[in-house]
């Protein structure tokens, strides 16, 4: 009865309101005597209240619910409504004393029109019934997991709102199905890349470590170069173990920007530094040309620094013995561009577009690298996410002798990051 208190007071008033005119009309122009207008006002009041119960008694108890469609419900209103004029227009005719042949005709004329307004609801609830079929119809197909249905909305009404909701809907459920379908395929590559990643620097350590716990191996000069290799195994595990708990930090969002404004040489020069060694033992020369103008960025140094470690090391990696890479920056509009060239190598353009998915790596990079490093595909993928997290961009070409990476930064701070819910979508997009 909660959800009745609300309208039951207008109900009420229109009622009073109604029975107030009747009472005032029928005294001026009917010149009704006082019995007569009390008799009709009790008459009045008792109708209205027995079919203001009635109808709340039907309405709690959810009788409307029940009948088979709409029509019949507008029908059962037509037939009520026009019964109840009937016994008002007969009461007061015999309060008025209204001849019985006057009364015989207003009482056909009367059904006449209800059967008229029965036959008018029709087309107006087949038009909505229409509509609610259709939404039906529409329910059942989502039900089914056809997520890309449609409905089209006709109207402004209470139904039309229903429709555009129902699309909402759909186009929600559409969503969260692809992404489900998404990191369904991200987990069995995860759990087959990372059983493959791990799987193999462990099965190696395992043969060495074996080796020379069984004596097969006594040469002091194999013995170091065993554990040489055991020790860089390990570093294997290691940065796939950090590599993994980035890319779970930047799937959930559980890091922090701390900005600073830093000067973008000394980021260079730092990774540089610490990369210069491995590459020359590759024979590889790294070379910087940084624009004055284009040194000073808002940035959170870490991530950046470990963007430039992650792309300035996938260069040395790929870059053949004797080449050289180069480290460039300049002003582009309201963003500071980096771009990171090795020459002597080229990447497929089918390739270019799949480079930062997570867990991705070209054919030719699934071979173990002459110095022992192994990559798990996560390093082009995690500097997307720290990039784009800051509100840049990333991305790669290739010419015939060169492939290059690069990268935008804002010249001012990022007041939000704009780009975190593409970039994690990004990150799911695994290769099947």
């Amino acid at each position: 009865m909660q959800r009745l208190r609300s309208p039951m007071g207008a109900l009420l008033l229109v009622l009073l309101l109604s029975l107030g005119g009747t009472l005032f009309f029928s005294m001026t122009l009917l010149n009704l005597s006082m019995d007569s207008l009390q008799l009709l006002a009790l008459v009045m009041s008792g109708s209205g209240m027995v079919t203001t119960i009635i109808g709340g008694l039907l309405y709690r108890f959810g009788v409307f619910g029940r009948l088979q469609s709409i029509f019949w419900t507008m029908g059962a209103i037509v037939i009520v409504t026009v019964g109840l004029i009937l016994i008002n227009i007969w009461t007061l005719s015999r309060l008025v004393f209204i001849g019985s042949t006057y009364l015989g005709v207003m009482s056909n004329v009367l059904v006449f029109g209800g059967m008229s307004a029965l036959v008018f609801g029709y087309f107006v609830t087949r038009s909505m019934t229409d509509r609610l079929a259709a939404l039906a119809q529409a329910a059942e197909k989502v039900a089914k997991g056809d997520f890309s249905t449609r409905l089209a909305v006709d109207g402004h009404d209470e139904i039309a709102r229903l429709t555009h909701s129902f699309n909402l809907m759909a186009a929600d459920l559409e969503v969260v199905e692809d992404e489900k379908h998404k990191l369904e395929q991200t987990r069995r590559n995860l759990v087959a890349w990372v059983s493959h990643d791990l799987r193999t620097p462990l099965a190696n350590m395992r043969v060495m470590m074996e080796a020379m716990t069984d004596g097969i191996v006594t040469d002091e000069t194999m013995q170091r170069q065993y554990l040489a290799n055991s020790l860089n195994e390990i570093n294997n595990l290691d940065q796939l173990i950090d590599d993994l708990f980035q890319l779970a930090r930047l799937d959930v969002k559980e890091f922090k920007l701390e900005y600073e404004t830093i000067a973008l040489s000394e980021l260079v020069a730092d990774v540089v530094t610490t990369l210069t060694p491995k590459a020359q033992t590759r024979q590889i020369v790294i070379a910087c040309q940084l624009q004055p103008e284009a040194d000073q960025v808002a940035c959170a140094p870490d991530k950046i620094q470990r963007v430039l470690w992650n792309l300035i090391d996938n260069a040395i990696k790929y870059t053949p013995a004797g080449e050289r890479i180069l480290i460039e920056s300049r002003l582009i509009a309201e963003a500071v561009q980096i771009d990171i060239t090795n020459t002597g190598v080229s990447i497929p353009a089918e390739q270019l577009s799949r480079l930062f998915d997570a867990f991705y790596r070209g054919e030719t990079s699934r071979r173990q690298m002459e110095d022992g490093a192994r990559g798990a595909g996560l390093g082009l993928a995690i500097a997307k996410g720290f990039v784009e997290a800051h509100g840049g961009r990333i991305w790669a070409t290739s010419a015939a002798h060169s492939a290059t990476f690069s990268f935008t930064l804002p010249l001012r701070r990022a007041l939000r990051d704009t780009g975190v819910r593409r970039v994690l979508t990004g990150l799911r997009r695994i290769s099947s």
